[in-house]
């Protein structure tokens, strides 16, 4: 199309122009909106990104051969653009943080900003709702000569080969492990993403990074922020774990509207946030450590619990291990330091459900049914009171909190919590 030769031209030294198009880690966003506007530009329209901001990016969109200003443009309306610009910025906002949507008169003498918050909201453009208020007497009744979108800057998912430093069996293999070991978020609607950072830096471009993100929808048209108390148990864990495989430059909290940065002392630093609500999280890696291959199920499997149970171990529990059948299946007890210690369930379900869910995805967990004829088939966890007494239940009981707490109390309470696993199932 016209439009690869237009921008090509349009690079003119010594103009405002110049700095819209320095390629940094905006270019994706570029070559975004040239594929989703390409038939507004073979119409003669300019699209030009202004990344001059260290938190956002500006999209304008002009019309005429001079667009260096917004007095030189040539006015259009929203009708004439509406059909192409309109779901542009609906998948824009799916893609990016879209910050807001503003309208100006060639002279600058009027405008309306169309905000997440504003009086104007975002989703009463994208959806074309009237909302509070009613922005079709104004933006159909005016002539604009430009149109401004800005979007937050977001290390991205990319695809461009150029920057793929990392192999895609590589990213695949890495998002994977995060599916897995946050499956229990994922079920709960959280995102994760996996890509190379895109940047003019040489020493960025070795970065990979993961963000964790809440999104109740895909075509979510703001940021769903989530409660950093409600997913710490998991994520902390979770990056503990991350930290044995690969080398970590930094993580990186949106919460408060505000960047919140964490570059060492990880479990510490993770577990003090002050921050309530979080827009996303980015996690971003320098490379894959060496693992010791030589490392036995024993001590694959104590690696694992030590960091899926840390904040039980941090309450004063332990996990011991008996091996069977020359180390093919191996016997976990939680129980409190204290061996004459007894525990309710609702002191650990908390932190024992996202346990066995993670445990379930890299072990088989096997049935106590095979060595207890008065345990019935698929009852793989074993509660013990005090008392002696032994109740089974099986995996989606336990995940569901499916658990009848009244016979634990009338037995004096949990003395210790039994689980079998083979060995890993990859």
């Amino acid at each position: 199309m016209k439009y690869i030769k237009l921008f090509n031209e349009a690079r003119v030294e010594g103009t405002r122009m110049t700095k819209w198009y320095q390629p940094d880690q905006s270019e994706d966003l570029l070559d975004f909106s040239n594929g989703c506007l390409a038939y507004l530009m073979d119409d003669g329209y300019k699209i030009a990104t202004d990344n001059s901001s260290n938190v956002y990016d500006s999209i304008r969109i002009r019309k005429g051969d001079s667009p260096f200003t917004v007095y030189q443009s040539e006015v259009f309306t929203w009708n004439e653009v509406k059909d192409i610009v309109l779901p542009y910025l609906i998948l824009l906002n799916r893609k990016y943080e879209l910050e807001y949507v503003t309208f100006h008169t060639n002279d600058l003498s009027r405008s309306i900003s169309f905000t997440k918050d504003g009086a104007a909201k975002i989703k009463d453009l994208l959806y074309e709702e009237e909302g509070n208020y009613n922005y079709y007497s104004y933006i159909n009744n005016y002539n604009f000569g430009e149109i401004v979108v800005r979007v937050m800057k977001l290390p991205l998912i990319h695809n461009n080969e150029s920057f793929d430093v990392w192999s895609r069996d590589q990213k695949d293999k890495l998002k994977d492990y995060c599916e897995t070991n946050l499956a229990y978020l994922v079920d709960e609607g959280f995102q994760i993403r996996v890509g190379q950072v895109n940047s003019s830096s040489s020493l960025l471009n070795k970065l990979i990074h993961i963000q964790i993100k809440y999104e109740k929808t895909p075509s979510t048209l703001s940021r769903d922020d989530f409660e950093w108390s409600e997913v710490k148990d998991h994520i902390i864990p979770f990056i503990l774990r991350l930290e044995r495989k690969y080398e970590i430059e930094k993580i990186r909290f949106l919460g408060d509207d505000t960047f919140h940065y964490i570059k060492n002392d990880f479990e510490e630093e993770l577990d003090k946030q002050p921050l309530i609500m979080i827009s996303y999280l980015d996690i971003y890696l320098k490379d894959e450590k060496q693992i010791n291959e030589s490392m036995s199920h024993r001590e694959e499997l104590e690696d694992f619990c030590d960091t899926h149970l840390a904040y039980l171990t941090d309450k004063n529990f332990s996990t011991n291990y008996l091996e069977f059948y020359g180390g093919n299946l191996t016997e976990l007890t939680i129980r409190t330091m204290n061996i004459t210690q007894i525990f309710t369930w609702d002191e650990v379900k908390d932190y024992f459900i996202p346990f066995l869910h993670m445990l379930s995805k890299e072990y088989r967990l096997f049935d106590f049914h095979f060595e207890d004829f008065n345990c019935k088939k698929d009852k793989v966890i074993c509660f013990k009171t005090f008392m002696g007494h032994s109740y089974y239940y099986s995996y989606e009981d336990v995940i569901n909190d499916n658990i009848d707490t009244n016979i634990f109390t009338n037995s004096y309470g949990l003395y210790l919590i039994k689980i079998k696993v083979s060995r890993k199932l990859r």
